[in-house]
C-alpha cells in the first residue's frame, strides 16, 4: 500500500487572521469550518488550520502551545512564468515574499513567503528534471 497525504494541518495562533490570509489573500476556498478549526480545498491535499492552544488542551500536549513548528508546505507549478505570475498574484493580494522568485542550486525556480503564524511557503517549479540521488 502507498500512503497518500490526505491533509496538511498547520498550528495557528489567531484563527480568524489565519482564515483571512489563507482565504482571501492566498485565494483558498473554504471547505468546513468547526471550532477552533477550519479546512480549505487545496487540490487533492486538504490544508486544516487548527487553533494552537484548542489541540494541546485537548490533547493534553503543552508542547504544542510553543509556536515555530518547523514546517514548510509548497506548491509545485509548470515552469517559472507560472511561479512569476502566482506571485505577482500572490504579492496583488498584499503577501510579501521574503525571497523574489529566482533559480535555486537545488534545481529550482521558487519563491518563499511566511503566513501570519510564520510557517514557510514555497511556491515553485523544477528547473529540467528534478535531479535524483
Amino acid at each position: 500500500m502507498t500512503m497518500s497525504i490526505t491533509d496538511l494541518c498547520l498550528l495557528v495562533d489567531d484563527m480568524d487572521r489565519s482564515i483571512a490570509f489563507y482565504r482571501d489573500a492566498m485565494g483558498l476556498k473554504v471547505k468546513r469550518l468547526d471550532t477552533g478549526f477550519a479546512e480549505f480545498h487545496a487540490g487533492p491535499t486538504t490544508l486544516a488550520l487548527w487553533l494552537r492552544n484548542d489541540i494541546a488542551a485537548n490533547l493534553d500536549a503543552p508542547g504544542l502551545r510553543k509556536p515555530g513548528t518547523g514546517i514548510m508546505a509548497a506548491v509545485r507549478l509548470a515552469d517559472p512564468e507560472a511561479v512569476d505570475a502566482e506571485v505577482a498574484r500572490l504579492e496583488g493580494s498584499g503577501i510579501t515574499m521574503s525571497h523574489a522568485p529566482q533559480a535555486w542550486p537545488w534545481n529550482a525556480y521558487a519563491a518563499y513567503f511566511n503566513d501570519p503564524d510564520d510557517h514557510l511557503w514555497e511556491i515553485y517549479s523544477w528547473m529540467g528534471a528534478p535531479r535524483t540521488l
